[in-house]
């Protein structure tokens, strides 16, 4: 690659500091943006024109933007935990016996402990990735809790659907609902980068 191989644009900024800077065709200007939002700030590194092309390709040890995960799907994740910290304390299962009034039994009777540290769990990981405190990796953690949290909750419905007197309870449905979305929402957030804005030349 010669140094001439570098025309004027926008590029990842080898600081790390933004998602793009500007390089006039010469030298790195200080012009930065990150989510479309514009800035001035001077690079702080010493690059001439070969070793600003080799930074902005990514080349191990160069500055590279952060791998952030798509926010939206990180924040319905974390919205996913709550409804199942919530789903948790909620009935699970009610008494269906002819002559007997109804009567219902909260999660915390039942595995309801579990979920609401799944549901704690999943919250605390998706806002964090939602921040990209976490990488986009952290959309994968969030994935795997959902989808333990939901089969948990599919088993604990199973069993009260096998005894003729006891009905599943919305506290459990909102669990399994929960769960499956925190799964989706998780998977999404570790596939699907950040949108990234394409700054026009300052």
């Amino acid at each position: 690659m010669t140094e001439t191989a570098m025309t004027a644009g926008w590029y990842p900024d080898p600081t790390g500091h933004y998602e793009h800077r500007y390089w006039d065709g010469a030298t790195w200007t200080d012009h930065v943006a990150t989510s479309g939002v514009s800035a001035v700030d001077p690079p702080t590194m010493g690059a001439g024109p070969q070793a600003a092309w080799t930074a902005s390709a990514g080349a191990p040890g160069a500055g590279a933007p952060r791998d952030r995960a798509n926010p939206i799907f990180a924040f319905l994740g974390l919205a996913s935990g709550v409804f199942l910290m919530v789903g948790s304390f909620l009935p699970w299962a009610t008494l269906d016996f002819p002559g007997v009034p109804g009567d219902s039994s909260g999660g915390m009777n039942h595995d309801g402990p579990f979920t609401l540290v799944l549901g704690i769990a999943i919250g605390v990981v998706a806002l964090l990735v939602g921040l990209a405190v976490v990488p986009r990796w952290g959309g994968w953690i969030v994935a795997g809790v959902g989808g333990i949290a939901a089969v948990l909750s599919i088993a604990d419905a199973a069993d009260f659907e096998s005894n003729d007197y006891l009905n599943v309870g919305f506290g459990l449905w909102l669990c399994i609902v929960a769960g499956v979305l925190a799964a989706v929402f998780g998977v999404l957030a570790a596939v699907l980068r950040q949108p990234r804005a394409h700054p026009s030349a300052g």
